[in-house]
């Protein structure tokens, strides 16, 4: 199960198409290294203003990258029956510092990688 990618995101040396390749050599390797049967990559969360970390860009252009990310991703898990890519099953709660999920959320998050692990497992 990945969560991966927010970082590697918001900066702005780092394309789409960049991060996207990153990942899919990091997906392979964990496949040839570890005989990984299945990967869940779970879906990049957006952020929200006020934001507190420095990033070199907008919020709203950190989240169009994330949803561009997303697609990218979606679309390469659905060409192959040894990814899964999950979208959190509910609203995630961000933090005051519109980066960390706040301490509400995180029983839905456990919820929405429980769920995932479990449908990848399914098959």
């Amino acid at each position: 199960m990945l969560q991966i990618g927010s970082n590697d995101l918001s900066d702005d040396g780092c394309s789409v198409q960049q991060f996207v390749t990153n990942l899919s050599g990091y997906v392979q390797y964990l496949q040839r290294r570890f005989s990984e049967q299945r990967i869940v990559v779970m879906q990049i969360l957006h952020r929200k203003e006020p934001l507190r970390y420095c990033m070199n860009m907008l919020v709203a252009d950190y989240n169009e990258k994330v949803d561009n990310a997303n697609a990218e991703i979606k679309a390469i898990c659905a060409s192959s029956t040894k990814l899964v890519f999950c979208k959190h099953s509910s609203h995630v709660w961000i933090s005051r510092d519109g980066v960390h999920l706040n301490a509400n959320a995180m029983n839905d998050y456990w919820r929405s990688i429980r769920g995932a692990i479990m449908r990848a497992l399914r098959g």
